[in-house]
């Protein structure tokens, strides 16, 4: 929103304004109570606490999903961002 908005911010987010990033460099990370969405090259990649990995195929203008096996590399990527979060706040290194 901020970056629709032109405004100039600095931001500690993983996330990034993907109107203004180069192509093949946007990215989006989505959570809800029960999953850690990641969403890259038009695939949503869903982490439940079950260990459970699910990956979609969204269309975004219809609103629909299509489920697809999950793609190695972005089931990768997905857990290392997460992995990565989650060490930064256990180790009070988020905030600095």
């Amino acid at each position: 929103i901020l970056g629709i908005l032109k405004f100039n911010y600095k931001s500690k987010f993983f996330g990034q304004d993907i109107l203004n990033l180069p192509e093949g460099r946007e990215r989006a990370f989505i959570s809800t109570y029960q999953g850690l969405g990641y969403l890259k090259n038009n695939k949503l990649i869903i982490q439940s606490p079950v260990k459970k990995i699910q990956e979609w195929q969204p269309d975004f203008i219809t609103g629909k999903a299509v489920k697809t096996a999950p793609t190695d590399s972005l089931v990768k990527q997905a857990i290392s961002f997460y992995q990565c979060a989650s060490w930064l706040v256990n180790h009070k290194k988020y905030n600095k």
